[in-house]
């Protein structure tokens, strides 16, 4: 799972993170800023796999036949292990056109972190990676 956050933040270095807890798992998920709906990549983490999910992977090229998919707008790629990852060659390709295809660009984004509990719950505090924000140091009171 890290593996493939740090493919994508070498992708978008500026992408706004948003770590979630769905309850069944943990999930990554990229884009400009916060919001779902501006979101264009994800990572979800799993005992023996992890996904590479694109929202809008559905209307994407797949030249190499590797998404998964048959919802009406994501597809993902399925990781058995880091190896898988390193041996991607087109990953980086298929990441930036998911970038292009969202309309972003490498420098989108505030380059900043954040987690969120599950649904419902406030969300735990927000840093910009390589920098403390105020509400990073002081939740570490807490």
């Amino acid at each position: 799972m890290l593996q493939l956050r740090g493919r994508i933040l070498q992708a978008m270095p500026r992408a706004h993170e948003v770590v979630v807890d769905v309850g069944y798992t943990v999930a990554l998920r990229y884009g400009p800023d916060d919001k779902m709906k501006t979101a264009c990549l994800y990572v979800t983490g799993f005992a023996k796999h992890a996904n590479l999910g694109f929202l809008g992977g559905a209307a994407m090229s797949d030249p190499e036949h590797v998404l998964e998919g048959s919802g009406a707008a994501m597809r993902h790629v399925k990781f058995d292990s880091p190896l898988q990852i390193e041996a991607a060659k087109w990953l980086d390709r298929y990441l930036t056109a998911a970038l292009l295809h969202a309309g972003l660009s490498p420098a989108s984004g505030d380059a900043a972190t954040e987690v969120r509990p599950r649904t419902g719950e406030r969300p735990i505090g927000r840093r910009i990676r390589g920098k403390r924000t105020r509400d990073s140091v002081s939740r570490k009171r807490l």
